[in-house]
């Protein structure tokens, strides 16, 4: 049997595990759990008690009777810097070089106290589009010291963005953009991706937690009691019906399989079962009505068997109004991806991760963004992977931290447990092997240049008399290339000097001047021809007098307002809305009036 090995994403709240082994040329999720974070030990990504966190995950392993030496971890914190950037077309293998080298320019942070690696995005004959990301050291020693203290050795430290977009980049969407939003208790991200081209990820500091602890105070529940109430108040998720029974997935209710290099062997496997040849005792005995999906319990903790149903949560306006904040995020991360991308359309809206099935979420989401929403279990085209462990969407921010995993972990770590240690070899070796080449190379080309030494020297001396004769020819070519090199500076200056950013002074002059007070501007995105904002004001009125004051600005030729939404909140009531601004085309003359002129003239 495969080595098992441990793929863990540490949140504030949650903890959740999977444990995966190599079948092959693919990696298969054999079991998976999730446990509540003890009360203090992670502050934004970063462990800080990685002795109580440590025993109580030694604990969990103990009570499944799981053995592991390895682990994968994924990673999410406020504090990790991402950037998407382009770079000329070069091979995999530079890429990484040429993202450090200019590290400082990418990240206004002391860039020596943070980990950096990248991952290629797209490739194109004129460019490579790639996501750097920096992680703080800090975070990168605590994953390490805890670890440690549990007697694992850390094969690769993953960001969760990164891991989810492994799984979810070979799915093959149909028509528009994929919406991919993963909510979890303390954090969300938003993935937007085109046939498994990422085009933009954004983060936000803020996920189910506050519905989840509102729920927890009326119940009177304690801490450790977190997982139950998020069991208490997640919706049923129906089966995805399909005529041919196959198509289902509940033949690898057990195993799940997160690359698909290995699908026709898989696929082959359950034809097997089907056609009778070997059927599991295990299928022909348990009844399917027995482990329907709205039943299945990704945390492992059973049935529900309380009248304490989460429909009732519905009718809680306390409750409900908990999800405003998270949504209107959401809708400021998709007018934040249109005003960028104006020509792209969003297809399909997919909800996934431990908070996604929080009962009125989903209809809240579709109602704001206006778009069909589904969970990630719903969906056909991802059917192989979502039914396979039931909720898979839950740990999809583990799967991926061993598919292609970027790598944060410091090179003397990697040495000393031999993650990296034939590399490191190799490195070696190969400047060894190159110092020798270049000793060969030298003796050679002395051997050379000592044989035509004499022959060079007369050439060199007569090359030298005729120098001499030509030294006034050389000044005047200088003098020709300071002239060149100075009308070139001009029309560059010239030819950068007129630019449609140039109105954004006048722009922002008229804001001071004509805007109410109480406007807040979250969010300004400045291109050559727009400004994207999101806005915050205290009432619908106010907001109607900010888009009124826009349309007055002489700086602006055409603004596009997006939906306007309230969110209540510590006796406060905002409006939220998204503007982007054109700036005006400049009219050209015709050429036809330059020609006519200049005849006038003679």
């Amino acid at each position: 049997m495969a080595a098992k090995a441990l793929n863990i994403e540490v949140g504030k709240r949650i903890t959740k595990v999977c444990i995966t082994e190599k079948r092959g040329k693919s990696f298969a999720v054999s079991d998976s759990f999730a446990f509540v974070t003890p009360e203090g030990c992670v502050v934004d990504g970063q462990i800080v008690s990685e002795i109580t966190l440590g025993d109580k995950l030694n604990e969990e392993l103990a009570m499944r009777s799981v053995s592991a030496q390895e682990v994968y971890f994924s990673i999410a914190s406020s504090k990790i810097a991402s950037r998407e950037i382009s770079i000329p077309a070069v091979k995999d293998d530079q890429i990484k070089s040429i993202v450090t080298t200019n590290a400082s320019d990418y990240f206004p942070v002391d860039v020596s106290k943070y980990s950096i690696d990248s991952v290629l995005l797209e490739r194109t004959p004129e460019e490579c589009r790639v996501l750097v990301v920096a992680v703080p050291i800090i975070i990168v020693d605590s994953y390490i010291a805890l670890a440690d203290y549990v007697g694992l050795t850390v094969k690769a430290l993953d960001y969760s963005a990164n891991s989810q977009f492994q799984v979810l980049k070979s799915i093959r969407g149909g028509e528009g953009v994929d919406m991919f939003i993963t909510i979890d208790a303390d954090s969300s991200s938003v993935n937007f991706s085109e046939n498994g081209n990422l085009l933009l990820q954004r983060s936000l500091p803020i996920g189910g937690d506050e519905m989840i602890v509102r729920y927890m105070g009326q119940k009177e529940m304690a801490d450790d009691e977190y997982i139950e109430a998020l069991r208490k108040l997640r919706a049923g998720v129906k089966e995805v019906t399909s005529e041919n029974p196959e198509e289902s997935g509940e033949e690898t209710a057990d195993v799940v399989e997160i690359t698909d290099e290995d699908k026709a062997e898989e696929s082959g496997d359950a034809d097997s079962d089907e056609s009778g040849e070997e059927p599991s005792e295990d299928a022909s005995e348990e009844p399917a009505e027995e482990s329907p999906r709205d039943n299945y319990d990704p945390f492992g903790y059973g049935d529900d068997d309380d009248d304490d149903s989460a429909k009732v949560i519905v009718d809680d306006v306390d409750l409900t109004d908990s999800l405003l904040k998270l949504v209107a995020g959401l809708s400021r991360s998709l007018d934040f991806f249109r005003g960028a991308n104006l020509e792209k359309e969003i297809g399909r809206v997919v909800l996934m991760g431990s908070c996604a099935h929080l009962e009125g979420l989903k209809e809240a989401v579709e109602k704001e963004i206006g778009v069909g929403t589904y969970w990630l279990e719903e969906m056909e085209d991802i059917q192989g992977l979502a039914n396979s462990i039931g909720d898979i969407s839950v740990y999809i921010g583990c799967l991926g931290s061993r598919m292609a995993p970027m790598d944060f972990l410091p090179r003397d770590y990697l040495v000393a447990h031999g993650g990296s240690k034939k590399k490191a070899l190799n490195d070696q070796n190969f400047g060894y092997f190159g110092g020798a080449v270049c000793v060969v190379l030298a003796l050679a080309l002395t051997a050379y240049s000592l044989g035509g030494y004499l022959y060079r020297n007369s050439k060199l001396k007569k090359t030298e008399s005729e120098i001499s004769k030509l030294e006034y020819a050389e000044k005047e070519y200088q003098a020709y290339l300071s002239y060149t090199a100075a009308e070139g500076s001009i029309n560059t200056f010239v030819d950068t000097s007129v630019n449609v950013n140039s109105e954004l002074k006048a722009f922002f002059e008229e804001m001071e001047e004509k805007m109410p007070s109480d406007i807040s501007v979250l969010t300004a995105n400045c291109t050559l021809e727009s400004i994207s904002m999101s806005i915050e004001t205290s009432g619908f009125d106010e907001a109607a007098n900010i888009v009124s004051a826009f349309r007055s600005f002489e700086s602006i030729d055409v603004i596009q307002v997006s939906n306007m939404s309230r969110s209540e909140g510590d006796g406060l009531s905002l409006v939220s809305f998204s503007i982007i601004c054109n700036y005006p085309v400049p009219e050209t003359e015709p050429e036809t009036t330059v020609e006519e002129t200049t005849a006038a003239e003679e």
